[in-house]
């Protein structure tokens, strides 16, 4: 298991010497990856460069769920070990949403639901982690940190896309409005891969 220790140091590192990694980015997505590897697993920190919209269509007094696509893995066994969110979520407007939850899984999030337990493959990488309410009036930043073991009994096989996705209710202010991720929020993945065809962005 990764220590306490190395959480965050990947932000001012390079990939380590020679590394093959087993990854591709989106290339809409407002963020970059920094990789590298640690006791035979690969590690990864998704930090994001700007704010990016983590609904694609916005909701007003309504459950939501929807999730924004953040890498795609070539056909292999793929370990999830760890995942962790570092993330400072705003809504868009004058707007808010109650408590909802944010995960990483292999499908994207839909439906009108205010949580992904209800879908498996929502939160199958990362589970889910609960984010407290964003108050009305003001946006409100705030800092969800969440840590969330799968186990090494969870191996996906094939080609897998990962997203980011979150539920919550939002309250009815009479215009859309939606989830916002903040410019400099950040997620950690570790995972192992077997039989994997490496693959640069």
């Amino acid at each position: 298991m990764p220590s306490e220790a190395t959480t965050l140091n990947l932000i001012d590192r390079a990939p380590a010497k020679g590394l093959s990694l087993p990854f591709a980015t989106p290339g809409s997505l407002k963020a970059r990856w920094l990789w590298d590897s640690s006791g035979g697993a690969l590690r990864g920190l998704l930090h994001f460069t700007g704010d990016e919209d983590l609904y694609s269509v916005g909701a007003d007094g309504a459950n939501l769920a929807d999730g924004i696509k953040i890498l795609t893995l070539p056909a292999g066994a793929w370990t999830p070990i760890r995942g962790r969110s570092y993330l400072t979520i705003k809504d868009s407007s004058t707007g808010a949403f109650a408590a909802g939850e944010i995960g990483v899984g292999t499908v994207q999030a839909s439906g009108a639901v205010a949580v992904l337990g209800g879908t498996g493959t929502f939160k199958d990488w990362m589970v889910g982690q609960a984010i407290a309410p964003i108050p009305t009036v003001t946006p409100t930043l705030q800092n969800l940190v969440g840590d969330a073991t799968a186990g090494l009994t969870n191996v996906l096989s094939g080609s897998l896309d990962l997203y980011l996705n979150m539920a919550a209710t939002f309250s009815a202010i009479g215009s859309a409005h939606k989830a916002v991720i903040a410019s400099g929020s950040q997620l950690e993945i570790w995972f192992h891969g077997i039989g994997a065809t490496p693959a640069k962005a």
